[in-house]
């Protein structure tokens, strides 16, 4: 076989095999397999709003996984578990949370939602109070946005007491500022409410008028004390100038008695409340003294041996009726006298000279008088 003819066979062997290979990629692009279509996640459960501690189960669907591998759950804020199990943090610091549902075959697939996210709040009822010394209230929170087993609020007050209930007693003296009553959450110690107690301070007041007594006389005195609600309140009593006795002492009342003699003008008693001892109040009863009126005669004029009966010398504002008694000054050599009846008698000897001689009647009871 010459060479021209063997290079035209080579060739149209070449010829053929190119043929056949375009052939064959125009086969396949025009009729052969297409590429697969990209995975897709959508996440089916639409989101509620919740709460600290609150819990929702979501679920995913992924397209065109070839391995049906499902996805793995994420939470910006809180937890989630691998079957979609998301619960609320406790507490809520934020206001919202975003689920993410990511392919486990192409991790660059995912789905994500957003979670409202409801804060603990804290109300307090009431939110004030007026309250005396030993007086109580019964304080009540409300708590919302709390799924917390045994929640609730802890109670502290800023003077007083408060139990674990709410129940609040003020103070014994009360003081003169407010107090401030605080609820806060048990979950979440940010969040709290308050209340205020304002208080009725304790006062005394005496309810009787006074009277001038003299003395040995007696009156009755009442006081009354407000803005106290201890077990066993009142007053004490005393005298605190001017003399005398307390009888019939109760806690609201009490007799006095004015001293015999009256050696001062007043008598001043002083009530004080038992439950705060800087609260009193204080009661002045005049007191009126003794008093001897003029003798009669007022002068005479007697000879030896003579005689004389003074009277008068009437006694004021003694109540025990005690009299007088009579004296002569000089005491010896000049007469004498009956200290009961006053019935003076001259001396019997001759005098040298005109003798003067002073009688005084002498209250029994003062003899200061």
């Amino acid at each position: 076989m010459s060479s021209s003819r063997l290079y035209a066979r080579v060739f149209l062997v070449v010829a053929a095999l190119v043929l056949l290979t375009a052939v064959s990629v125009l086969a396949i692009g025009c009729g052969g397999t297409p590429p697969p279509p990209p995975i897709a996640v959508t996440i089916t459960t639409t989101p509620v709003a919740m709460v600290a501690g609150a819990t929702q189960t979501f679920a995913a669907t992924v397209a065109n996984d070839p391995n049906n591998a499902g996805v793995t759950w994420s939470a910006s804020v809180g937890t989630i578990t691998a079957a979609g199990v998301y619960t609320a943090p406790t507490p809520v610091s934020t206001a919202s949370a975003t689920i993410t549902a990511t392919s486990k075959t192409d991790t660059t697939k995912s789905a994500s939602v957003t979670v409202t996210l409801t804060p603990i709040a804290v109300s307090v009822a009431p939110t004030s109070a007026t309250l005396a010394a030993g007086g109580t209230q019964t304080f009540t929170a409300t708590v919302t946005g709390d799924t917390t087993a045994n929640a609730g609020v802890t109670w502290s007050a800023s003077v007083g007491t408060i139990t674990s209930a709410g129940v609040y007693t003020a103070p014994t003296p009360v003081p003169t500022t407010p107090a401030t009553i605080t609820a806060t959450s048990k979950t979440d110690t940010t969040k709290t409410a308050t209340a205020t107690v304002n208080f009725t301070p304790i006062s005394v007041a005496i309810t009787t008028t006074p009277t001038p007594i003299v003395g040995g006389a007696t009156e009755a005195i009442a006081a009354t004390v407000t803005g106290d609600t201890t077990a066993n309140a009142g007053v004490t009593w005393a005298i605190t100038s001017g003399g005398g006795t307390l009888s019939a002492v109760t806690s609201t009342s009490a007799t006095y008695t004015a001293p015999l003699p009256v050696t001062t003008a007043n008598a001043v008693i002083t009530a004080t409340s038992k439950t705060d001892t800087t609260k009193t109040a204080t009661f002045t009863i005049p007191l009126t003294p003794i008093s001897v009126g003029a003798i009669s005669p007022a002068t005479v004029s007697l000879g030896i041996d003579g005689s004389q009966a003074f009277t008068g010398a009437a006694v004021s504002n003694d109540s025990s009726n005690s009299g007088v008694t009579w004296s002569i000054s000089p005491a010896t050599g000049a007469g004498t006298i009956n200290s009961s009846t006053g019935a003076y008698t001259a001396p019997t000897t001759v005098i040298s000279a005109v003798t003067t001689v002073t009688v005084t009647a002498t209250s029994v009871k003062d003899p200061t008088k």
